[in-house]
């Protein structure tokens, strides 16, 4: 039995159907929180589902919105992105983790806000012995 997934197994940002030649499953939203995933069953080879809560906490238009934060949050001492789906156009919009211009010891860090979808930002204030470099507070 063949069974193919288009948006290739357990992606949830993606809105994807499966088929088995028996069973025709398609990703969808159970809540505006959660998505029933159709992947194939890597013994079986049949269509299953599931559901799962998304990892952004949105559920939207059968796939999961995914945010992705390298530095997994509000971490002044690493410097990373935040990168979401923009909502009309589908490409990437990207936040950077920086120092704030008019002071040496400010990170201006970027996260993903769980239950939205999109990234973020707040400032976060270097402890003393650090300076604001490169987007991230660093020892003097």
């Amino acid at each position: 039995m063949e069974c193919s997934d288009s948006d290739d197994g357990l992606n949830f940002g993606v809105a994807g159907t499966c088929n088995d030649g028996i069973i025709e499953g398609t990703d969808e939203c159970v809540s505006n929180t959660q998505i029933n995933e159709w992947y194939c069953g890597e013994i079986s080879r049949q269509c299953i589902s599931g559901v799962f809560t998304c990892p952004s906490g949105v559920c939207y238009d059968n796939h999961c919105i995914i945010c992705n934060d390298t530095d997994a949050g509000t971490d002044a001492y690493t410097y990373g992105t935040c990168t979401y789906p923009d909502p009309v156009t589908g490409d990437d919009i990207v936040l950077e983790d920086e120092c704030v211009h008019d002071t040496n010891n400010v990170v201006s860090e970027a996260y993903c806000v769980f239950g939205t979808g999109i990234c973020d930002t707040t400032l976060l204030t270097c402890p003393s012995g650090y300076v604001c470099s490169g987007g991230q507070c660093v020892r003097e």
